[in-house]
């Protein structure tokens, strides 16, 4: 909670929290997704390969392309564009 007060104050808006760990002998967290907000990464140990594309293109089928890979919805790599980023950290 003080480190989203913190930022928030430093900001100027309110900001949210989101731990995720990516345990010993697993490559991911989580599965390829898209979020609707900004994200600030802040790794503090190991080693992990980040990459972050632009949100996929919008079609008739399939959910609001910021929603993405969630909820049972599988985001597949073939829907994305080129990465932006590719960088491990």
């Amino acid at each position: 909670a003080l480190l989203c007060r913190t930022a928030g104050a430093a900001l100027g808006f309110p900001t949210n929290a989101n731990v995720y760990v990516t345990g010993p002998g697993h490559a991911i967290s989580t599965p390829t997704h898209t979020d609707h907000h900004d994200v600030f990464v802040l790794q503090t140990s190991g080693e992990k390969r980040w990459r972050v594309f632009p949100p996929p293109r919008r079609t008739v089928d399939v959910p609001h392309p910021c929603h993405r890979g969630k909820h049972g919805d599988v985001l597949h790599e073939h829907e994305l564009d080129d990465v932006a980023i590719d960088i491990i950290l």
